[in-house]
Protein backbone atom coordinates (compact mmCIF):
# COMPACT_ATOMS: atom_id res chain seq x y z
CA UNK A 1 0.00 0.00 0.00
CA UNK A 2 1.25 3.57 -0.75
CA UNK A 3 0.45 6.55 1.44
CA UNK A 4 1.11 9.92 1.13
CA UNK A 5 0.98 12.41 4.15
CA UNK A 6 -0.01 16.08 3.32
CA UNK A 7 0.62 18.69 5.28
CA UNK A 8 2.21 22.09 5.55
CA UNK A 9 4.73 20.88 8.07
CA UNK A 10 8.69 21.82 7.22
CA UNK A 11 10.65 19.02 6.85
CA UNK A 12 14.44 19.89 7.75
CA UNK A 13 17.29 17.42 5.60
CA UNK A 14 21.27 17.69 6.60
CA UNK A 15 23.33 14.92 5.10
CA UNK A 16 20.20 12.47 4.27
CA UNK A 17 18.81 12.45 7.80
CA UNK A 18 15.13 14.36 7.87
CA UNK A 19 13.94 16.32 10.83
CA UNK A 20 11.00 17.85 12.06
CA UNK A 21 9.93 20.13 14.52
CA UNK A 22 7.71 18.01 16.72
CA UNK A 23 8.14 13.77 17.04
CA UNK A 24 7.27 11.70 14.11
CA UNK A 25 7.45 7.68 15.40
CA UNK A 26 6.99 7.23 11.41
CA UNK A 27 7.20 2.98 12.14
CA UNK A 28 4.52 3.10 14.89
CA UNK A 29 2.40 5.17 12.93
CA UNK A 30 2.46 2.90 9.61
CA UNK A 31 1.59 -0.10 12.05
CA UNK A 32 -1.76 1.44 12.70
CA UNK A 33 -2.50 0.95 8.82
CA UNK A 34 -1.52 -2.65 9.54
CA UNK A 35 1.39 -4.46 8.07
CA UNK A 36 0.55 -3.30 4.19
CA UNK A 37 2.10 0.36 3.99
CA UNK A 38 5.22 -0.41 1.71
CA UNK A 39 5.49 3.18 0.29
CA UNK A 40 5.22 6.22 2.33
CA UNK A 41 5.63 9.98 0.77
CA UNK A 42 6.02 12.74 3.29
CA UNK A 43 4.29 15.69 1.61
CA UNK A 44 5.47 19.45 2.85
CA UNK A 45 7.74 22.32 2.93
CA UNK A 46 11.05 21.31 2.57
CA UNK A 47 14.34 23.20 4.57
CA UNK A 48 18.13 22.31 3.70
CA UNK A 49 20.50 22.51 6.46
CA UNK A 50 24.24 23.73 6.13
CA UNK A 51 24.89 22.30 9.77
CA UNK A 52 23.35 19.83 12.09
CA UNK A 53 20.31 20.81 13.73
CA UNK A 54 19.30 21.85 17.15
CA UNK A 55 16.00 21.58 18.78
CA UNK A 56 14.55 19.23 15.97
CA UNK A 57 13.64 15.82 15.83
CA UNK A 58 15.13 13.33 13.55
CA UNK A 59 12.80 11.02 11.58
CA UNK A 60 13.35 7.47 11.92
CA UNK A 61 12.90 5.55 8.43
CA UNK A 62 12.06 1.99 9.16
CA UNK A 63 13.83 -0.54 7.08
CA UNK A 64 10.68 -2.19 5.70
CA UNK A 65 9.20 0.84 4.44
CA UNK A 66 10.41 3.22 1.75
CA UNK A 67 9.90 6.97 2.50
CA UNK A 68 10.37 9.83 0.16
CA UNK A 69 9.93 13.53 1.12
CA UNK A 70 8.61 15.75 -1.20
CA UNK A 71 6.84 19.32 -1.57
CA UNK A 72 8.10 22.58 -1.93
CA UNK A 73 11.42 24.28 -0.91
CA UNK A 74 10.88 27.27 1.61
CA UNK A 75 12.12 27.93 4.70
CA UNK A 76 10.01 31.01 5.05
CA UNK A 77 6.65 31.25 7.09
CA UNK A 78 4.01 33.51 6.83
CA UNK A 79 0.82 34.01 4.87
CA UNK A 80 3.00 36.23 2.19
CA UNK A 81 4.75 32.86 1.83
CA UNK A 82 2.00 30.48 1.28
CA UNK A 83 0.31 32.75 -0.77
CA UNK A 84 3.62 32.89 -3.44
CA UNK A 85 3.66 28.90 -3.01
CA UNK A 86 -0.25 28.17 -4.19
CA UNK A 87 0.72 27.17 -7.73
CA UNK A 88 3.83 25.40 -6.90
CA UNK A 89 1.99 23.62 -4.31
CA UNK A 90 -1.04 22.61 -5.97
CA UNK A 91 1.16 20.92 -8.60
CA UNK A 92 3.40 19.41 -6.23
CA UNK A 93 0.75 18.22 -3.85
CA UNK A 94 -1.23 16.87 -6.95
CA UNK A 95 2.00 14.94 -7.97
CA UNK A 96 2.89 13.61 -4.71
CA UNK A 97 -0.82 11.92 -4.14
CA UNK A 98 -1.51 10.67 -7.72
CA UNK A 99 -0.60 7.30 -7.38
CA UNK A 100 -0.92 6.90 -3.64
CA UNK A 101 -3.61 3.95 -2.30
CA UNK A 102 -4.53 6.54 0.76
CA UNK A 103 -3.93 10.14 1.40
CA UNK A 104 -3.43 11.36 4.64
CA UNK A 105 -4.93 14.68 4.79
CA UNK A 106 -3.61 16.62 8.03
CA UNK A 107 -5.85 19.64 8.62
CA UNK A 108 -5.90 22.76 8.58
CA UNK A 109 -2.93 22.98 6.70
CA UNK A 110 -2.69 24.83 3.08
CA UNK A 111 -1.61 21.87 1.10
CA UNK A 112 -4.64 19.81 2.10
CA UNK A 113 -7.18 22.25 1.61
CA UNK A 114 -5.98 22.54 -1.98
CA UNK A 115 -5.85 19.08 -2.45
CA UNK A 116 -9.41 18.56 -1.44
CA UNK A 117 -10.52 20.71 -4.46
CA UNK A 118 -8.74 18.21 -7.12
CA UNK A 119 -11.01 15.17 -8.26
CA UNK A 120 -10.16 11.86 -6.18
CA UNK A 121 -9.33 8.88 -7.91
CA UNK A 122 -12.34 6.53 -7.25
CA UNK A 123 -10.02 3.80 -6.07
CA UNK A 124 -8.08 6.33 -3.45
CA UNK A 125 -9.03 6.71 0.62
CA UNK A 126 -8.95 9.70 2.17
CA UNK A 127 -8.23 10.62 5.64
CA UNK A 128 -8.98 13.63 7.20
CA UNK A 129 -7.45 14.60 10.51
CA UNK A 130 -8.19 17.64 11.81
CA UNK A 131 -5.85 18.46 14.67
CA UNK A 132 -6.74 22.10 15.55
CA UNK A 133 -9.41 24.84 14.86
CA UNK A 134 -8.80 26.37 11.80
CA UNK A 135 -10.09 29.54 13.34
CA UNK A 136 -8.13 30.23 16.48
CA UNK A 137 -4.77 28.59 14.35
CA UNK A 138 -5.32 31.87 11.46
CA UNK A 139 -6.70 34.60 13.82
CA UNK A 140 -4.15 33.79 16.85
CA UNK A 141 -0.61 33.78 14.41
CA UNK A 142 -1.93 36.35 12.27
CA UNK A 143 -4.05 38.53 13.89
CA UNK A 144 -7.86 39.42 14.63
CA UNK A 145 -7.78 41.30 11.27
CA UNK A 146 -8.05 37.77 9.58
CA UNK A 147 -11.35 36.68 10.35
CA UNK A 148 -12.99 36.87 7.31
CA UNK A 149 -9.86 34.31 5.95
CA UNK A 150 -10.77 32.35 9.25
CA UNK A 151 -14.36 31.71 8.04
CA UNK A 152 -12.96 30.61 5.08
CA UNK A 153 -10.98 28.05 6.38
CA UNK A 154 -13.73 26.86 8.44
CA UNK A 155 -15.35 26.05 5.40
CA UNK A 156 -12.78 24.73 3.49
CA UNK A 157 -12.41 22.49 6.49
CA UNK A 158 -15.73 21.09 6.33
CA UNK A 159 -15.65 20.31 2.97
CA UNK A 160 -12.62 18.39 3.10
CA UNK A 161 -13.99 16.60 6.12
CA UNK A 162 -16.67 16.01 3.75
CA UNK A 163 -14.95 14.42 1.18
CA UNK A 164 -13.08 12.23 3.00
CA UNK A 165 -13.72 8.80 3.96
CA UNK A 166 -12.58 8.73 7.10
CA UNK A 167 -12.75 12.01 10.01
CA UNK A 168 -10.80 12.02 12.58
CA UNK A 169 -10.87 14.64 15.01
CA UNK A 170 -8.54 15.30 18.48
CA UNK A 171 -11.54 16.60 20.43
CA UNK A 172 -15.42 16.18 20.68
CA UNK A 173 -15.60 19.88 20.18
CA UNK A 174 -13.45 19.57 17.00
CA UNK A 175 -16.09 16.77 15.83
CA UNK A 176 -19.39 18.55 16.42
CA UNK A 177 -17.69 21.73 15.03
CA UNK A 178 -16.73 20.13 11.61
CA UNK A 179 -17.32 16.31 11.31
CA UNK A 180 -21.46 16.75 12.07
CA UNK A 181 -23.19 14.35 9.97
CA UNK A 182 -19.78 12.22 8.85
CA UNK A 183 -20.93 8.43 8.23
CA UNK A 184 -17.66 7.79 9.67
CA UNK A 185 -16.00 10.40 11.87
CA UNK A 186 -14.17 9.17 15.29
CA UNK A 187 -12.50 11.29 18.16
CA UNK A 188 -8.78 10.01 18.83
CA UNK A 189 -6.39 11.23 21.55
CA UNK A 190 -2.60 11.59 20.50
CA UNK A 191 -1.68 11.73 23.64
CA UNK A 192 1.46 9.42 24.07
CA UNK A 193 1.20 9.71 28.03
CA UNK A 194 -0.51 6.76 29.44
CA UNK A 195 -2.24 6.55 32.80
CA UNK A 196 0.77 4.31 34.07
CA UNK A 197 3.11 6.56 33.26
CA UNK A 198 1.38 8.91 35.68
CA UNK A 199 -0.10 6.41 37.72
CA UNK A 200 1.97 7.49 40.84
CA UNK A 201 1.40 10.69 41.62
CA UNK A 202 2.59 12.23 44.59
CA UNK A 203 -0.19 15.33 44.87
CA UNK A 204 -3.40 13.77 45.27
CA UNK A 205 -5.13 17.48 46.24
CA UNK A 206 -5.01 20.34 44.49
CA UNK A 207 -1.76 22.15 45.73
CA UNK A 208 -1.27 25.58 47.06
CA UNK A 209 0.26 27.18 45.02
CA UNK A 210 -1.89 26.09 42.43
CA UNK A 211 0.49 24.58 39.59
CA UNK A 212 -0.14 25.14 36.47
CA UNK A 213 1.45 23.16 33.29
CA UNK A 214 2.54 24.12 30.10
CA UNK A 215 4.20 20.68 27.28
CA UNK A 216 4.39 21.42 23.28
CA UNK A 217 6.17 23.60 21.33
CA UNK A 218 6.16 27.20 21.78
CA UNK A 219 4.63 28.50 18.49
CA UNK A 220 2.09 31.16 17.47
CA UNK A 221 -0.71 28.78 16.70
CA UNK A 222 -0.51 27.18 20.46
CA UNK A 223 -2.15 31.07 21.32
CA UNK A 224 0.30 30.79 24.96
CA UNK A 225 -0.28 34.68 25.17
CA UNK A 226 -3.33 33.86 25.99
CA UNK A 227 -2.20 31.42 29.16
CA UNK A 228 0.20 34.10 29.56
CA UNK A 229 -2.56 36.83 30.24
CA UNK A 230 -5.17 34.64 32.25
CA UNK A 231 -1.99 33.96 34.36
CA UNK A 232 -1.74 37.21 34.68
CA UNK A 233 -5.74 37.55 35.56
CA UNK A 234 -5.38 35.30 38.25
CA UNK A 235 -2.59 36.92 39.87
CA UNK A 236 -4.56 40.12 40.02
CA UNK A 237 -7.26 38.10 42.04
CA UNK A 238 -4.77 37.50 44.66
CA UNK A 239 -4.63 33.85 43.67
CA UNK A 240 -1.60 31.78 44.99
CA UNK A 241 -1.11 29.94 41.27
CA UNK A 242 2.27 30.16 39.11
CA UNK A 243 3.00 28.18 35.74
CA UNK A 244 5.67 25.75 34.30
CA UNK A 245 6.28 25.79 30.63
CA UNK A 246 8.09 22.52 29.28
CA UNK A 247 9.29 22.91 25.64
CA UNK A 248 10.90 25.34 23.17
CA UNK A 249 10.36 26.77 20.02
CA UNK A 250 10.22 30.11 18.16
CA UNK A 251 7.89 32.28 20.12
CA UNK A 252 9.97 31.76 23.31
CA UNK A 253 11.94 35.28 23.33
CA UNK A 254 8.45 36.55 23.01
CA UNK A 255 6.63 34.72 26.02
CA UNK A 256 9.57 35.42 28.42
CA UNK A 257 9.37 39.29 27.29
CA UNK A 258 5.60 39.11 27.84
CA UNK A 259 6.03 36.98 31.28
CA UNK A 260 8.45 40.02 32.20
CA UNK A 261 6.63 43.29 31.14
CA UNK A 262 3.42 41.43 33.40
CA UNK A 263 5.45 41.18 36.29
CA UNK A 264 4.87 37.51 36.30
CA UNK A 265 8.52 36.43 36.34
CA UNK A 266 8.70 34.88 39.24
CA UNK A 267 5.50 33.15 38.94
CA UNK A 268 6.52 31.44 35.24
CA UNK A 269 9.67 28.54 34.91
CA UNK A 270 10.98 28.04 30.92
CA UNK A 271 11.97 24.53 31.53
CA UNK A 272 13.12 24.10 28.42
CA UNK A 273 12.94 19.97 26.53
CA UNK A 274 12.76 17.75 28.70
CA UNK A 275 12.97 14.03 26.98
CA UNK A 276 10.32 11.42 26.97
CA UNK A 277 10.39 9.57 30.12
CA UNK A 278 10.06 10.01 33.87
CA UNK A 279 12.03 13.11 34.44
CA UNK A 280 8.80 14.40 31.92
CA UNK A 281 6.03 12.28 33.69
CA UNK A 282 7.49 13.43 37.00
CA UNK A 283 6.81 17.24 35.73
CA UNK A 284 3.25 15.99 34.52
CA UNK A 285 2.57 14.13 38.05
CA UNK A 286 3.38 17.34 39.83
CA UNK A 287 1.00 19.63 38.41
CA UNK A 288 -2.54 20.78 39.43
Amino acid sequence: MRLCYVSDQRFFVHRDQWYTTASFPLKELAGAFGTGVTHWTMFGRLVSLSEAPTGLHPIAIPQNIAVEFQGVHSARRGLGSHLRLLLPYLRAVRAAARSADVVWLKLPFVSSYMLALLPRPRRQIWLAHLVGDPRVAITSTLGPRYRALAEIAQVMTRWAVRRANLALFVSEDLKSRYGAGHPCAHVISESRVTRLDLAASPRPRLGDPLLLLYVGRLSPEKNLPVLVEALGELVRANMRVSLRVVGDGPQRADLVADVDRRGLRDRVAFHGVIPWGPDLFAVIRDAD
